[in-house]
């Protein structure tokens, strides 16, 4: 039976049975997987998190670390945020906490559900509730307070080719990874910034350095030239980001995805005209993930989040998955 609980509708997702990963038997509510300060992640959170973000669809044994590790970077990510909000008019105190817990009680009699029950349903702690209710409540504090009209409309002027519609042409120069994925990012990336030099200092033309170094057959004997993309299609995240900081005929430092590692060119740029009012809603979503990196950056400098190797995580000093369990 799945449940709704109103206000509380961020705590309810897909109920959730035994999700159990690798071989570990004990008590997933008993695993430390992180901690940030006196805070605590464990296995089961990793797990929640991970089940309310996947609901049906199944995960394969090559995702599965990626994924879990990415659900426990969110959770710590959380804590840092609550632990910088903590000394602010946004911290959720003790009163408050009870208060969420005493609505969400009776919601949940209203299904005759009891609130042991819901925990139970979702592998939960008091203690991992308490937890999700102080995040919610000064996050969401934080945000009404900083997500007013006026600073919506001067994010959207700071990055108004993110969200206008504009458009850009763009042309690659790759050096594709081999068929078993096994080439060397970093030879990629070192090759690719030689080229790079080479263009800067006019020894070569991006033309010439295209037809001699790309591996794509498709774009080279065109200058790479791949024509118009906007900002959130259809290339690659990493892809686009980088394209969209560059100026016209503007050459990008290596930019790694899985076909190979990129230099890119901006040939020409369309500029677009959706005005704030038509794309505020992709706006808020894109202003409130600015506030939360900024916020876990800061917080980050002074509490480093520590991993057990439970399991899998991303390094926060070289983001690269650390596989171990």
């Amino acid at each position: 039976m799945r449940i709704s609980v109103g206000i509380f509708g961020w705590l309810v997702a897909v109920l959730i049975s035994q999700f159990a990963f690798g071989q570990n038997q004990q008590n997933p509510h008993d695993v430390v997987v992180a901690t940030v300060g006196n805070e605590q992640v464990t296995l089961a959170q990793v797990q929640v998190q991970l089940r309310a973000t996947l609901g049906k669809r199944s995960v394969t044994e090559k995702a599965k670390p990626i994924l879990m590790a990415a659900a426990a970077r969110q959770l710590v990510n959380q804590l840092l945020v609550t632990a910088y909000l903590s000394d602010s008019k946004h911290a959720a105190n003790k009163d408050q906490v009870n208060l969420r817990i005493e609505q969400l009680t009776n919601e949940l009699a209203k299904t005759e559900t009891k609130l042991a029950d819901f925990l139970k349903q979702r592998n939960q702690t008091m203690d991992g509730l308490k937890q999700q209710i102080r995040w919610q409540t000064c996050w969401s504090s934080y945000l009404k307070e900083h997500l007013t009209d006026k600073n919506l409309k001067l994010f959207f002027d700071n990055n108004k080719n993110k969200y206008d519609g504009t458009q850009i042409r763009v042309a690659h120069l790759i050096l594709g990874k081999a068929p078993d994925n096994s080439s060397d990012a970093g030879k990629l990336i070192a090759r690719a910034n030689a080229i790079k030099a080479l263009i800067d200092q006019s020894k070569i033309s991006w033309e010439a350095a295209v037809k001699k170094h790309s591996t794509s057959e498709t774009s080279r004997d065109k200058g790479g030239d791949i024509g118009w993309i906007q900002r959130y299609q259809p290339m690659p995240e990493v892809f686009s980001k980088a394209a969209f900081r560059l100026k016209l005929n503007e050459v990008s430092s290596p930019v790694e995805t899985k076909f190979g590692v990129h230099l890119i060119k901006c040939l020409e740029i369309k500029p677009g005209s959706k005005t704030l009012s038509k794309v505020k809603k992709q706006v808020s979503a894109g202003a409130t993930r600015f506030l939360f990196d900024r916020i876990v950056r800061l917080q980050m400098a002074k509490t480093k989040p520590r991993y057990t190797g439970k399991c899998p995580y991303f390094d926060p000093d070289s983001g690269k998955l650390v596989n171990q369990q």
